[in-house]
Formats: C-alpha cells, sequence, structure tokens
C-alpha cells in the first residue's frame, strides 16, 4: 500500500511535532507503566515509553502493587531499583520513568504500614535514575480509613 502525499506529511508531522499533548488537560498527565517492573522492556515498550517521556505535561512512572503492604518491602525496594535502570541510557533511549504509582495501599492505618510506606517513598524520593521530581503516587482501592 502506498501513501498518499497527505498521509506521508501528516506522519512527518506526528513523529516530529507537539511537545506537549494536545488533547489532555494543561495541568498534566501521569502516565503509569505496568504491571511490574522487568529488567528491560521490549523495543516497541521502549519507543512508546520515549515518546511520551517527550511531552512537557507528561510524566511516566512505574508500577508497583504493593499488596496493602504485604508484599516484602525488599521486593518493592527492589522494583523501584529496577525502573530507575531502565533510565541507564536515557540520552540514547529516551526510556525512564518520572517515579512510582504504588498501587494495592492499605487504606486503613496502622503504625506498620506508616513505616513500610514513609520507607519506600524515601527509597523512590532518592534513588537516582528516576527522573524529574521522582513523582510518588499511591492507589487505596477501597475507601480510606476515616
Amino acid at each position: 500500500m502506498r501513501l498518499s502525499d497527505r498521509q506521508k506529511k501528516k506522519a512527518e508531522q506526528n513523529e516530529t511535532s507537539p511537545t506537549t499533548m494536545q488533547t489532555p488537560p494543561p495541568s498534566g498527565i501521569i502516565v503509569p507503566l505496568g504491571p511490574g517492573a522487568s529488567p528491560l522492556p521490549d523495543a516497541n515498550y521502549v519507543r512508546e515509553v520515549a515518546r511520551l517521556n517527550r511531552y512537557a505535561n507528561v510524566v511516566t512512572v512505574g508500577y508497583i502493587a504493593i499488596n496493602y503492604c504485604k508484599k516484602p518491602l525488599q521486593e518493592a525496594l527492589e522494583e523501584v531499583q529496577t525502573y530507575a535502570t531502565w533510565a541507564d541510557d536515557y540520552v540514547k533511549t529516551g526510556l525512564g520513568v518520572g517515579g512510582i504509582f504504588l498501587d494495592e495501599t492499605p487504606n486503613l492505618s496502622s503504625p506498620e504500614a506508616v513505616e513500610y510506606l514513609a520507607i519506600l517513598q524515601d527509597r523512590i524520593k532518592s534513588t537516582p535514575g528516576l527522573l524529574g521530581n521522582r513523582l510518588v503516587r499511591y492507589l487505596v482501592p477501597t475507601p480510606a480509613d476515616q
């Protein structure tokens, strides 16, 4: 199938034009990637994450399910590190994440949960290789404790 001149021009514009998303709100978009951190995603994934990372109002974040703080803390910390290594060759690939999205956070507060989340947040905020402000986002899948 041959592309018309108009189709070719549109394809070229899509590759080189805007550096901000055109339809989403100007305040920004957070894009969770996952589930799960793999040592290195496939070429298609790398290409699309790099495309998202070019937009000024998009923050890509790694996805970690913490099973209501029942996931061994060391495993969660290792996943943070895996996402951080994605940016090892950021200049060449554009692959990297600007933070971590923590799924399955507990809805009931406990000293153990507070400590678990504090350690995890501190690690995310201090891990070299995570881009930008090292955003931390939590998802509580049920109503939070009042």
